[in-house]
């Protein structure tokens, strides 16, 4: 009987876990202990994290565009720049994805995790 070998998909899922409830941790105590900003404006951080862990999957251009995005919120709800002004840097972002993925695909990589045969 054969076993699915799912330890490494499920240890990128653990360290997932433990990404997501730092940011989260990290939120809740720049809150509580130092009357930081609270959820309503640190949000993005939890979905940076999503990145991240797209990231650690394997999943780059995606988790590009996902982190650098919220990144960009994040910056504006914590109030360092304005949005308005920032909408280059959320249009530069789209070719970068596109050559990372252009690049990995002359390399013969396709996205998502490695698969061991």
């Amino acid at each position: 009987m054969e076993q699915n070998e799912s330890k490494p998909a499920s240890l990128k899922g653990a360290l997932g876990a433990v990404l997501l409830f730092a940011c989260l941790a990290g939120i809740l105590l720049t809150k509580y202990t130092f009357d930081g900003p609270g959820i309503g404006s640190t949000w993005p951080v939890l979905l940076m994290g999503v990145g991240v862990v797209l990231a650690v999957a394997g999943y780059y251009e995606i988790a590009l565009v996902i982190s650098f995005g919220f990144a960009l919120v994040l910056g504006g709800n914590l109030g360092l720049y304005s949005l308005r002004r920032a909408w280059p840097f959320a249009v530069a972002i789209i070719p970068a994805a596109v050559i990372i993925g252009y690049l990995r695909a002359r390399a013969g990589k396709s996205p998502g995790p490695k698969t061991e045969n």
